[in-house]
């Protein structure tokens, strides 16, 4: 390999400390453990190939949209096709926001782009593992009835709060609800904070739990999981918006 190459990805790496990485830390550190490091390669090859942002982010979304095709395959290794899925999705939205800063075109409309991918990805995944788990417990009246309708519910909170946000970070620009980037970019240094951020960041750890939980048959308690987390979500932001604007 060439040292532009090696030049490209330490200057991605330079980049993303300087403008991201004090970001991701508050709220975000599944990304960096699991996704970050191998995002820096794939934006130099891509940067050499001339790929921009939105190619990367509208390729996101593509993919966001055949993850439900994971049900064509039998409940014992459809998991795999959705969490392999759900992880290049995850690499991929870190390596657009590296060419992004390399190349200088951060934009409104790429930012947009980049928030349809979440909900893409949040519905698509979330929809899909509940299909899984409930075709992995066809015997199991309960799941039948309730498996897909838990996950579906999980991804309406899930998107409900992120929604919640952005309205009031628009319509009140001087109120910053727990869960924006701003306020995410510098917690207060207290103990709801440290917790706040903890949990914020398994979330990017999802794809990870769901292929050790397939392999392991505890697919059911990733969908309790991600229920539980959304509804938890869904309350915090909630509550925190009330009380900032009270």
């Amino acid at each position: 390999m060439s040292s532009r190459f090696f030049h490209t990805i330490s200057e991605t790496r330079r980049l993303y400390v300087a403008h991201k990485l004090q970001d991701e830390l508050s709220g975000e550190w599944g990304a960096i453990v699991f996704y970050r490091w191998i995002s820096f390669v794939i934006s130099a090859i891509f940067l050499q190939w001339g790929v921009t942002a939105n190619m990367v982010t509208w390729s996101s979304i593509f993919l966001c949209l055949l993850l439900p095709f994971a049900l064509l395959f039998n409940p014992e290794v459809a998991y795999i096709y959705l969490a392999i899925g759900a992880i290049i999705i995850a690499i991929l939205d870190c390596v657009d926001g590296n060419i992004a800063r390399v190349t200088n075109t951060t934009s409104a409309k790429g930012q947009y782009i980049d928030f349809i991918a979440d909900i893409f990805y949040r519905t698509s995944l979330y929809a899909t593992l509940g299909f899984i788990v409930q075709a992995a417990y066809s015997n199991d009246f309960f799941m039948i009835r309730f498996a897909g309708f838990f996950c579906l519910m999980a991804a309406i909170l899930a998107v409900t709060a992120r929604l919640c946000r952005i309205y009031v970070e628009k319509r009140f620009p001087d109120v910053r609800p727990a869960g924006s980037g701003n306020y995410q970019g510098s917690p207060a240094h207290n103990i709801k904070s440290y917790i706040f951020s903890f949990v914020s960041g398994l979330d990017h750890l999802l794809p990870i739990f769901i292929l050790i939980a397939g392999i392991y048959g505890l697919l059911f308690w990733v969908m309790i999981w991600i229920l539980f987390y959304s509804l938890l979500d869904f309350i915090y932001t909630q509550w925190n918006i009330v009380r900032r604007l009270a």
